[in-house]
């Protein structure tokens, strides 16, 4: 959120993600990868916490095996989010520099 506001872009456009990575670009590019990344996290941390509190059942099992790849996939992404972010904040501050 700070480089959208620093480079006064929005996240979610294709201008701002257009030097991103490519998951970045296609975690706001593809509204269905970009849904099942987000209900899978939120699922799978639902998912835990029914299992820490209830016996052990097979149906949530089951789901969970659905959900865990969005939810790893998604802390990937979040990774190349905030390296990304960083990356464009420093190379505006640097271009910055040099016009001043």
């Amino acid at each position: 959120m700070y480089a959208s506001t620093r480079l006064k872009l929005h996240h979610k456009s294709s201008n701002s993600n257009a030097d991103r990575f490519f998951l970045v670009r296609w975690y706001y590019g593809y509204y269905y990868f970009f849904g099942y990344l987000c209900v899978g996290a939120e699922f799978t941390y639902i998912i835990l916490y029914a299992l820490a509190h209830a016996k052990e059942i097979y149906v949530l099992e089951c789901a969970l095996l659905v959900f865990v790849p969005g939810c790893a996939m998604k802390q990937v992404v979040n990774v190349f989010q905030l390296g990304s972010a960083c990356y464009a904040v420093a190379a505006h501050d640097a271009k910055k520099s040099k016009t001043t």
